[in-house]
């Protein structure tokens, strides 16, 4: 290297597996005279991260025929479990043999390299419907850009000329020429890239065009990655023919801990693949026989056995697996379609005990999908509209909780408004809202939304669908157009008619008046008609009526939203999700009211002539329980003593209502020498003072089971209690008052003029204090009540929640920044300018009130406000200081 130079030193590294490497790169000068080199120095070091590409899936989405099939059946129909658990792992030697996608093969089968094989399943749909659609949304979860393909057979073969080409074919190399050929399975696009974090969507599609069963080996590359078979299934059925589609012929229930006293309802889904309503039924009996075995605990339970599927939609079965011992349970139950073939399923259940397996024990890990919500925007190719998120998991959350979250719906179009609607389906058990259901979406506008789900009493799952169906507000509006159009056209054909008879005699006159002929005109001359005419000669052929077919709504764009959730018993929920208890809205509906007739009717049908029966064992072990108890009791000296205790212990009530005001009246009540003078009066005032207290107390009693009583009723019964305690007030100031008068009058002639006036005013004042006391302590236990009214807790909620909306609807939209530092506005001080006397207010001691507090809104301006002038007597203090206050 020449003098003052640099120079470029290029690595080449060729990791073979996955690790972290680290070479250290050192030098040595060489002499010019003998070449020798000298001491080695280091230069610098080298870290190579050596990992292959890593794709994963994310979310996946049904269209067309396909979009009975639910979100969860789906990701199960094409086991996105295990691939994603596949693509995880490092590629074997045998997958790198290609390491890009190459024309290697020589026949219709080419040569499989990978031990990896999975199911992708479409369903089923009948001959000629509307191609089942599935859309795969990729993601490169790794650090390094990567390529993918889908390969059909025909792209792993080399082309060869006609002479070199196979000339005999089995069944299955036919199957796969006429798949290909008939282009009944298509992927689009087939290739591409990625780039690290990046999103890509997938279209698969199977189209309906022969009656039975197609299947297509598809290979998945990811370039020096992973390489999966893919075993493409699909199934068209005749018209008019039933067909119930069964996944798998087994199915595994979620781990259940024993012991569980309400365990949670896991559902199991049929499909309804063909044209025709289908209704299954599922044969409980062998469920009976597990029981048995199992010291008559019911380990399954089918709590729909009987249902009908419509055509292209799926049946929730929900069925109820409790375990009582900690191993893995099996029966086989057949399920019946009335007028098809039974199917034998094998149902699955572990029982596990939480305290042995401690923090390892499995809560709802269903799949991947379901374990963490996914922020994923699944956007369909060609549509300009799409969700903020297109799945939400609630996680685990306790019964009867009312649990939101806030979704956006973004229209990306420059030009073109859209109108979207939210299709609902009802729920077995639960209730989810969508808020709005419909409106307009401007173009480049976000319009937001909520989700609510309402769980019921229940421990379950939730698995459920939301589809909106988004229109293009053009197309939407020249259909209503349309639709007007035709509907005045049927109104004006079914009053309008128009006369068609062509033998009417226009022309007639009166012959009285018509001049008289000599000679009548003979007949015209025209061929006679044989006298056999044929049949069809006096048929009229009708002509055809011209129909004018009613419009047909646009096609709309349809969006997916999943929820998924788990619902755990309260105690179940507080014992392992404690701390995630407060997140949580517990909602209680309001108490509908019930009219006279409705009541009657409840109280006809809650007869006891109208209940279960009962055997006679049960009536027996009821009755001798009982008598047990009540034995039991009535022997027991313990609780007959406590029942007493009970009764006479009196209640300390004037210790509530302590303070430094009345410790003071009472001590300066002890000071005063009237000891001698008040005796009469004061046993009077006693006794008075014990029947205020006992009333007193008998009222906080009645209040206090009032309270319990509040929290079920309605506003209507509030109010009416309330006008109850003000009548009982008002009679309470009248004993008052006419216990004054009899007090009053053993003071007169036997004490000194200012005694009685001195008594009287503390009295009086001490009177007054407690009436505010009992006052205070009556409208605390309302505002107490008040807050455990269902009603008022609902409101709460919503006033909230409305807020927290209204927030994140500002902060989308670039109004207020949620992520910036708080202003706070600091008032100026007070201005000496403003005091004419500083002095005296300098002599003035400040109390605690008249501490500077820090205030977050800014002082309005003096001018607005026209103060008097005040004068150096209103600056005085009036009085010693307040002592500060104790908390």
């Amino acid at each position: 290297m020449p003098p003052r130079s640099q120079d470029t030193v290029c690595l080449t590294a060729c990791p073979h597996q996955r690790s972290q490497y680290c070479w250290k790169i050192s030098y040595s000068l060489l002499s010019h005279r003998d070449n020798k080199a000298g001491k080695r120095q280091e230069l610098c070091r080298v870290f190579l991260m050596a990992v292959y590409p890593l794709l994963s899936i994310l979310d996946v989405c049904s269209m067309g025929s396909a979009k009975g099939i639910t979100r969860k059946h789906l990701w199960h129909l094409f086991s996105l479990d295990r691939l994603n658990s596949y693509l995880e792992r490092d590629p074997t030697p045998w997958e790198l043999t290609y390491k890009v996608p190459t024309r290697h093969s020589t026949s219709q089968i080419p040569t499989i390299f990978t031990p990896l094989k999975l199911d992708f399943n479409f369903g089923a749909a009948p001959i000629e419907a509307l191609p089942s659609v599935v859309l795969l949304a990729l993601k490169n979860s790794g650090v390094v850009p990567l390529d993918w393909a889908f390969l059909f057979p025909s792209d792993q073969q080399i082309d060869l000329e006609l002479w070199a080409q196979q000339a005999e074919f089995d069944a299955t190399e036919l199957h796969q020429m006429r798949v290909q050929d008939n282009c009944i399975f298509s992927i689009s696009p087939k290739a591409g890239s990625l780039s690290p974090g990046q999103e890509q969507v997938v279209e698969l599609k199977y189209s309906h065009v022969f009656v039975g069963t197609d299947r297509l080996p598809v290979l998945f590359k990811v370039s020096h990655g992973r390489e999966i078979l893919l075993n493409f299934i699909g199934v068209t059925v005749k018209l008019e023919q039933k067909y119930v589609h069964f996944t798998s012929t087994s199915h595994q229930f979620v781990p259940v801990p024993i012991g569980d006293t309400l365990p949670p309802r896991q559902i199991y889904e049929l499909y309804n693949g063909g044209s025709v309503p289908v209704t299954y039924e599922i044969q409980t009996n062998i469920l009976s026989q597990v029981q048995e075995k199992n010291f008559n605990h019911p380990i399954f339970s089918c709590l729909n056995p009987q249902g009908e599927i419509q055509p292209g939609t799926t049946a929730q079965v929900l069925w109820i697996f409790s375990p009582i011992e900690a191993k893995t349970y099996t029966v086989d139950v057949p399920i019946h379609v009335l007028g098809w073939n039974s199917a034998m399923i094998r149902f699955q259940g572990v029982g596990y005990d939480p305290h042995v397996m401690g923090d390892t024990a499995p809560f709802h890990n269903i799949s991947s999908w379901h374990d963490n919500p996914k922020h994923t925007r699944l956007m369909v190719p060609g549509q300009n509209v799409f969700l903020s998120q297109s799945h939400i998991s609630l996680g685990n959350i306790p019964v009867q909780t009312k649990c939101s979250r806030l979704l956006f719906l973004n229209n990306i179009s420059k030009n073109e408004p859209v109108v979207f609607e939210w299709q609902l389906k009802p729920l077995d058990f639960g209730e989810v809202s969508v808020s709005p259901m419909t409106g307009k979406v401007a173009p480049e506008e976000t319009v937001p939304f909520v989700v609510t789900l309402k769980t019921s009493v229940h421990a379950s799952f939730y698995s459920i669908d939301l589809v909106c169906k988004v229109y293009r507000q053009k197309l939407l509006n020249q259909y209503h157009k349309e639709l007007q159009e035709w509907k005045d056209e049927e109104v004006r054909q079914e009053v309008e008619f128009t006369i068609t008879d062509r033998k009417g005699k226009g022309g007639a006159y009166c012959r009285a008046c018509a001049p008289r002929r000599r000679y009548r005109t003979l007949p015209p001359i025209k061929n006679q008609q044989p006298l056999n005419r044929p049949v069809s000669w006096n048929l009229k052929i009708p002509k055809k009526k011209i129909f004018w077919l009613c419009p047909q709504p646009p096609l709309p764009d349809m969006l997916c939203l999943g929820l998924t959730a788990r619902a755990h018993a309260t105690d179940y929920f507080l014992a392992n999700f404690f701390s995630d208890f407060p997140q949580h809205f517990l909602h209680r509906e309001l108490p509908k009211r019930k009219y006279p007739k409705e009541e009657l009717e409840a109280s006809e049908g809650e007869s006891p002539d109208n209940w279960a029966p009962v055997s006679k064992q049960e009536k027996q072990l009821l009755i001798d329980c009982l008598t047990a108890i009540i034995r039991g009791l009535l022997e027991d000296k313990v609780f007959h003593e406590a029942v007493n205790q009970s009764l006479v212990e009196k209640m300390p009530y004037f210790c509530q209502f302590w303070n430094e005001q009345s410790a003071k009246f009472t001590a300066q009540n002890n000071t005063l020498q009237l000891a001698p003078v008040l005796s009469p009066s004061a046993s009077s005032w006693e006794g008075s003072r014990d029947k205020e207290s006992e009333d007193d107390k008998l009222r906080l009693e009645k209040k206090m089971g009032e309270a319990e009583e509040k929290s079920e009723e309605e506003e209507e019964e509030l109010e009416e209690e309330e006008e109850e305690e003000e009548e009982m007030e008002e009679e309470e100031q009248e004993e008052e008052e006419r216990g004054e008068k009899e007090e009053k009058v053993p003071w007169t002639g036997t004490e000194p003029t200012l005694q009685p006036t001195a008594q009287e005013s503390l009295k009086c004042q001490w009177q007054q204090q407690l009436k505010v006391m009992v006052k205070e302590e009556q409208e605390q236990d309302e505002k107490e009540t008040t807050s455990r009214l269902p009603a008022f807790a609902n409101l709460q909620e919503a006033l909230l929640e409305n807020m927290i909306q209204n927030i994140l609807v500002e902060a989308s939209r670039g109004e207020v920044v949620l992520t910036s530092r708080p202003r706070v506005i600091a008032l100026p001080p007070l201005s000496v300018s403003r005091i004419e006397t500083p002095d005296l207010l300098s002599a003035a001691p400040l109390g605690p009130q008249h501490a500077e507090v820090p205030c977050l809104v800014a002082r309005p301006p003096t001018d607005s406000l026209r103060m008097p002038q005040s004068s150096p007597s209103d600056l005085l203090p009036s009085g010693p200081p307040s002592p500060p206050p104790h908390h």
